[in-house]
């Protein structure tokens, strides 16, 4: 984590920003980093909100990933059926047939005998 920290914004921010560097960044890095080396054990309540905090974002990000893929996807294809008006499965009135029943055909009894 104070790897992290330290990478992300004491040395590629600032330069990303106008190029100021402020040390505070880093000096917060290197701490984490040293507090991570001579006793891990501090840092289990950092890491278990880190870890809540990624838990949240993540959950976030999931759903707002499948909301967007499930639109780019589905929804084209769905406009796509309609505008060329296609129903698989017969869901439409018919106002000229007088049922929707379909007859069924009578199979030969031998077609059981090796159904696969």
């Amino acid at each position: 984590m104070g790897g992290i920290f330290l990478s992300i914004f004491g040395l590629l921010v600032p330069f990303w920003k106008n190029g100021n560097w402020n040390p505070w960044f880093s000096f917060l890095g290197l701490a984490l980093i040293f507090v991570a080396i001579v006793s891990p054990s501090i840092l289990k309540y950092p890491y278990k909100g880190w870890m809540f905090l990624g838990g949240v974002l993540g959950a976030i990000n999931t759903r707002i990933l499948l909301a967007v893929i499930y639109f780019i996807l589905f929804t084209p294809f769905g406009l796509f059926r309609r505008v060329f008006k296609i129903d698989p499965l017969s869901l439409r009135l018919d106002e000229k047939l007088d049922t929707y029943r379909k007859s069924s055909n009578k199979k030969d009894p031998h077609h059981m005998e090796k159904p696969f």
